[in-house]
């Protein structure tokens, strides 16, 4: 697809996808040198490099004003101590050299954003056991590439299967989708719960293989 545009923001929007009531369910809208210096995550990571040049800075002025032993008796002039002057210049320089790193890779890989009402990337994963039932928000083991909601078997990992993801990848050959769940691997998903869950609480599997699971509330 081409445009004719030299400057394209989120106001840009390249494909937009409908349902049949006309209601707009996804975008892929441009963006340009402005919206990135405003983006949440430019300003966060952007501040914590910063920061770092910062106290990096604060760690060549400390050893600049660091000495050495001065023996004998009588006046004595004393210099800097050099492990101390060098550590601290390699320091900064690296936290430099990594904020303008950040700051070109931002600016120099303007694209384009795709936009959904989902909000998770998941992927097709076999059921351990092909004849066991499991639907969106189910806490599943993952053990050898397999899922099931046996969460006692000695699982690698635990993951949620996703509702409607954004982004599917790992598809299944034709034919075998139903030997499959979709599994989020990261974003938000809907997950199944019981009793009351508050901000911040963690969700521990139940263990059994119905994939109820209730929330951890951490200690203040």
């Amino acid at each position: 697809m081409k445009v004719n545009a030299t400057d394209m923001d989120g106001t840009t929007n390249f494909i937009t996808f409908f349902d049949g009531t006309g209601t707009a369910r996804g975008r892929v809208e441009g963006q340009n040198a402005g919206e990135v210096a405003l983006s949440p995550d430019y300003i966060y990571e952007n501040a914590i490099l910063v920061a770092e040049v910062a106290i990096a800075t604060g760690g060549v002025i400390g050893s600049s004003t660091s000495s050495t032993v001065c023996a004998g008796a009588g006046a004595c002039v004393t210099a800097p101590i050099p492990s101390l002057t060098i550590s601290s210049a390699a320091e900064l320089v690296i936290a430099s050299a990594n904020l303008a790193a950040y700051q070109a890779f931002a600016y120099t890989n303007l694209g384009v954003t795709y936009e959904s009402g989902s909000a998770d990337y998941a992927e097709w994963l076999e059921r351990a056991d092909p004849a066991e039932v499991m639907s969106f928000g189910d806490i599943v083991a993952v053990k050898g590439g397999r899922i099931s909601k046996n969460t006692r078997a000695g699982a690698e990992r635990y993951m949620v299967i996703s509702l409607k993801p954004a982004v599917l990848g790992n598809m299944p050959g034709p034919g075998k989708e139903h030997l499959y769940e979709k599994v989020g691997f990261m974003g938000q998903v809907p997950v199944k719960v019981i009793g009351p869950v508050h901000v911040g609480d963690y969700i521990l599997p139940s263990g059994s293989t119905t994939a109820s699971e209730g929330p951890c509330h951490l200690m203040q």
